[in-house]
């Protein structure tokens, strides 16, 4: 009897091991101001947008949660920070992102050539937050200056974005 109860909790030990969620951090620790817990993943591309990688990361303060665009801007390229993000999900829905108003620092010149990279960031909501964990992402619609762009994702990176965001419950 013992030895059967013995067999079953390390088998209990070992799935719960490898079922694990693999998530790597850039931070993950609690402000020492604000004793808020702060969490962020490292960066993952879901596609390729102007030839470049188009990286996303997660980040929870608190109990907000946020995901952060970060693309870059060779060949004059940019993205307008302040229209929508859409993704369209494996079940055929959209959910679109608004991004966070950010304050522009004036001392900062949009021309400077040192400006390579640039990051957008949406506020998710509850809502956003539980539908994208349970979806898989098939396509992101962004804005450009001439108009709007869509990208299909891969299928074998179409989950990067609920990996991370699971990353932060």
């Amino acid at each position: 009897m013992k030895k059967n109860s013995l067999i079953i909790i390390l088998i209990f030990i070992s799935i719960s091991a490898f079922s694990q969620k693999k998530c790597k951090y850039e931070k993950n620790a609690i402000d020492a101001l604000t004793e808020l817990r702060i969490i962020r993943t490292v960066p993952v591309s879901i596609c390729r947008v102007n030839g470049q990688p188009f990286y996303f990361k997660a980040q929870t303060i608190g109990d907000r949660k946020y995901l952060k665009l970060k693309y870059f801007r060779y060949n004059d390229f940019k993205i307008k920070d302040n229209t929508e993000l859409t993704f369209t999900l494996s079940n055929y829905t959209n959910i679109t992102l608004t991004p966070r108003k950010v304050k522009k620092d004036t001392t900062e010149q949009e021309s400077n050539f040192m400006t390579v990279s640039s990051m957008i960031i949406y506020q998710l909501t509850d809502e956003q937050y539980k539908t994208l964990i349970k979806y898989p992402i098939t396509s992101v619609k962004y804005f450009i200056d001439t108009g709007f762009i869509t990208k299909s994702i891969k299928e074998n990176k179409q989950n990067k974005i609920q990996k991370i965001l699971k990353c932060i419950e």
